[in-house]
């Protein structure tokens, strides 16, 4: 809820003191991003299911991005995310296979 992304906040703004300013744009736009997408979808950004972090990198494949780009999504949302299943959403297999695949788009 509100309580556990007010903590989150205030945990990355700690960390962001030490991560390079181009570093800090990317991954302050990337989780802007992801929690604005997810609230659309009426998910919560921290909680929500692999299912929901799958689409919303699809979707950002979808739009031409590189790989390199999702990968960055990944871990920012890892940072910040609850666990799936005992792992972080970086480790999760079907995030991992997808993006393997993205690797390898389709011609």
């Amino acid at each position: 809820g509100l309580v556990m992304e007010q903590e989150v906040d205030t945990l990355l703004r700690k960390a962001i003191e030490v991560v390079p300013p181009h570093d800090r744009e990317s991954g302050f736009y990337s989780r802007k991003l992801f929690t604005s997408w997810c609230g659309d979808c009426q998910q919560d950004s921290v909680n929500c299911p692999v299912g929901t972090v799958l689409g919303f990198l699809q979707d950002q494949f979808s739009t031409g991005l590189a790989h390199s780009t999702l990968k960055v999504y990944t871990a920012t949302i890892s940072a910040y995310h609850a666990p799936l299943g005992g792992s972080s959403v970086g480790r999760n297999p079907l995030v991992t296979r997808f993006l393997r695949g993205a690797l390898r788009p389709l011609a």
